[in-house]
């Protein structure tokens, strides 16, 4: 015998949710065409389902646009968390289009409907410079008892205006220092010169300009680094080193 008790069950419409963690250079909490996003970054979505109350979590990154998404997801309560990325200083963060309450790296109580795409959960940070040392202009060869002069270059490629930076070269002991001329800030001390350049905008350079005397042959090796008081993403291009050859006359 077949029975039909005329109950069917249809299959609840999938939803999804989506954001993005991005520089907010500004910091005014909205992501603004020139801002870029940053990639790498660990997003966890935790949901509770209404039709089953069953509680799910998934983590994924940000894609290389600094965009997540997660997908396929029941209708139910959720919570979405951005894990603090190094290297940048904590933003305002934006509730979606399917709302929720906004709290620090976390968007909770987003109430999920069925067959909807939830967007725009955004996390911004800022402050973060990428400042550049640039290899001076040193010559290969200099004669004892010659003035050189070379020249270094701090770029700030951003997004955020960089405070507080400090220059460090240490000169070698086959040199002594004639004069340092920065084209803001100032500079002092002799074996390790120290120049506090101040503020350098988004995307400007900043020259320095040093000479030295050659007192003795061999191998004259100098080290330039960079610090500013903004977090920098890429360190490693903060410091340079150079040698030229003393040689007699």
């Amino acid at each position: 015998h077949t029975y039909d008790f005329g109950f069917t069950t249809t299959p609840p419409v999938l939803s999804s949710l989506s954001g993005c963690a991005y520089v907010d250079a500004n910091n005014n909490g909205v992501k603004d065409d020139t801002e870029h996003g940053i990639s790498g970054v660990t997003i966890t979505l935790t949901c509770t389902d209404s039709i089953n109350s069953d509680m799910v979590t998934i983590v994924t990154t940000t894609a290389s646009d600094g965009t997540y998404s997660f997908t396929n997801l029941l209708p139910g309560s959720c919570t979405v968390t951005e894990t603090q990325p190094s290297g940048y200083i904590d933003g305002l963060d934006s509730v979606g289009s399917a709302g929720g309450t906004l709290g620090n790296d976390v968007i909770s109580s987003i109430a999920l409907p069925e067959g909807v795409n939830a967007i725009d959960y955004c996390f911004g940070e800022t402050g973060s410079s990428d400042l550049c040392l640039e290899n001076p202009r040193y010559p290969a060869n200099a004669q004892v008892g010659q003035n050189i002069t070379y020249r270094l270059s701090v770029v700030n490629y951003g997004p955020a205006d960089a405070t507080d930076v400090t220059f460090t070269d240490q000169l070698p002991a086959g040199v002594t220092l004639i004069s340092a001329h920065p084209a803001q800030g100032s500079c002092s001390g002799t074996t390790t010169l120290t120049c506090n350049l101040g503020a350098i905008a988004n995307g400007a350079t900043v020259f320095v300009f040093v000479t030295v005397k050659v007192v003795q042959e061999g191998a004259l090796t100098v080290t330039a680094s960079l610090t500013s008081a903004k977090p920098d993403p890429n360190a490693e291009n903060n410091t340079v080193v150079q040698t030229a050859q003393g040689v007699a006359v």
